[in-house]
């Protein structure tokens, strides 16, 4: 959500509580919520690389396979997102010029 606001300086996000309570969010002892219990004791001392190299980040691996399982979808899509999001030229600051004249 903050990358899609284009701003030189990210201020405090600011949330309903309605909106807020509109996020799901595992119940305390299923599965998900044990999944990333355990993600969490795995990684929370390993350094997360910054999001432009986020396809090569073992902790972010371990992190969305935990996420996979919480939201029911399979990890292979995770990792898809987790690759897509490492690409975004909002990530890597690259402009648009750049990328077309990589594609060709």
């Amino acid at each position: 959500m903050l990358l899609n606001r284009r701003a030189k300086k990210l201020t405090y996000p600011k949330w309903s509580k309605q909106h807020l309570k509109s996020v799901p969010c595992p119940r305390p002892e299923t599965q998900g919520s044990n999944a990333l219990n355990k993600a969490w004791e795995q990684v929370k001392r390993v350094p997360l690389l910054p999001l432009a190299r986020a396809a090569g980040c073992a902790a972010r691996q371990v992190i969305d396979a935990a996420a996979a399982v919480a939201l029911g979808v399979s990890g292979d899509e995770i990792a898809d997102w987790r690759r897509r999001l490492a690409r975004e030229p909002t990530i890597t600051n690259v402009r648009a010029t750049d990328c077309a004249k990589e594609l060709g």
